[in-house]
């Protein structure tokens, strides 16, 4: 009994550690691998879409004109008059220069002396040698004369025309090199350059493409021959910088017999009939063209595509009830952010959208019981993974 205070404080001290001991048991902590108290993870889904889309190529290049003079005189001599203003459109045939015609019109004068000359001599030989006067070898020499004499005549008259530099197309016309009172070469390689003219109507726009946008232009224009067995045209489209729409329509016209080694791509244009002249050489465009026809095809959003080396797949809930990756081909992108899927999901796969993040393969999951939650990437924590987002 003279222990009892004792004994007491003992038990005391023994319970109150019971009681701490139990107030310190760890709650269940949920697993973000197995979602919930180590149950399915929940995550949103969503099943392909189905629409009949076109499948684009698109490229880069730069306007061109699809003819190009560089304007030189053919004969020499001091220019005259200027008769465009720079920059303005020309027609074809229009005079734009004019260098000094009067020793032109002297030398034609002559030319024309001669001319008559040498015909009157010739008569009266052609005369003579029919009464056997003259021989036949002064009757030839007359003959030579003449010709030569037209020659001579008809030389001057070009060199006349000559002076007068008309347009040989229609388009717009640079700035002029050289003002009148100067004095130009011409007729050699070394003939002075008076401007040049490129046309506007229509215009080219030159790009390059892979050898498999080659092949599949090329299965393409096989399949759709006209009755002439001649391919059809394939359409295009072209926005500029400042311009979000592809809203300059044109077709492909030409492509080149050989593909450059050192890049693995060939050269291609096509044409616009620019009838309002808008489009201008040099500038630069995007195009687009689409070598097959319209088709059905499975869409899910783009940002849903995630990347292990160099397949793309998506994630899908399998029939056991798991995370799966559906390894899938890719097509192009659609301006409201859908990818078209060519093979490896089907109408009736259920596309995980939600809690990407941290979905992994044979992860159990369920479908949570809201289905408005935003698309998640697959990319924003598979580093680890070694996967990326995007196609």
């Amino acid at each position: 009994m003279k222990n009892s205070p004792t004994v007491w404080l003992k038990t005391s001290l023994v319970i109150t550690f019971i009681v701490v001991l139990i107030g310190c048991k760890k709650e269940p902590v949920a697993d973000p691998m197995n979602g919930m108290m180590g149950g399915p993870m929940p995550v949103t889904v969503m099943q392909p879409v189905k629409r009949r889309v076109t499948e684009w190529l698109e490229f880069t290049g730069r306007f061109q004109p699809s003819q190009r003079v560089v304007l030189r005189a053919r004969v020499s001599g001091y220019l005259d008059k200027v008769l465009f203003q720079d920059g303005q459109k020309v027609q074809k045939g229009d005079v734009l220069f004019i260098i000094d015609q009067r020793p032109f019109k002297i030398a034609l004068d002559s030319a024309k002396a001669h001319f008559e000359l040498a015909q009157q001599r010739l008569e009266r030989a052609r005369a003579l040698h029919k009464k056997n006067a003259v021989s036949r070898d002064l009757y030839d020499q007359r003959q030579e004369e003449m010709q030569t004499a037209r020659a001579e005549l008809d030389s001057a008259k070009l060199d006349l025309e000559f002076t007068e530099i008309r347009s040989p197309i229609t388009g717009r016309i640079s700035r002029k090199q050289v003002d009148a009172g100067n004095l130009i070469v011409g007729g050699n390689n070394n003939a002075t350059e008076l401007t040049t003219i490129v046309s506007v109507q229509p215009i080219y726009f030159y790009f390059e493409g892979s050898e498999n946008d080659l092949l599949k232009n090329a299965r393409q224009r096989d399949h759709s021959r006209s009755e002439d067995n001649m391919p059809r045209q394939l359409p295009v489209y072209v926005r500029l910088n400042d311009e979000t729409e592809f809203q300059h329509q044109g077709y492909l016209n030409f492509i080149d017999n050989e593909f450059d080694t050192n890049t693995g791509t060939i050269q291609a244009r096509a044409q616009f009939e620019n009838k309002d002249g808008f489009l201008e050489a040099g500038y630069f465009g995007r195009l687009r063209m689409a070598p097959y026809p319209a088709f059905e095809a499975m869409l899910v959003p783009d940002e849903l595509i995630g990347t292990e080396q160099t397949r793309k797949f998506v994630y899908v809930i399998s029939e056991e009830g798991v995370a799966a990756r559906r390894y899938v081909s890719l097509g192009a992108r659609e301006d409201d952010g859908m990818r078209i899927i060519k093979q490896g999901i089907n109408e009736t796969d259920q596309v995980i959208t939600g809690n990407l993040n941290m979905v992994r393969p044979g992860v159990p999951v369920i479908v949570a019981p809201s289905m408005n939650d935003p698309v998640e990437s697959p990319s924003a924590d598979q580093n680890s993974d070694g996967m990326e987002a995007g196609a």
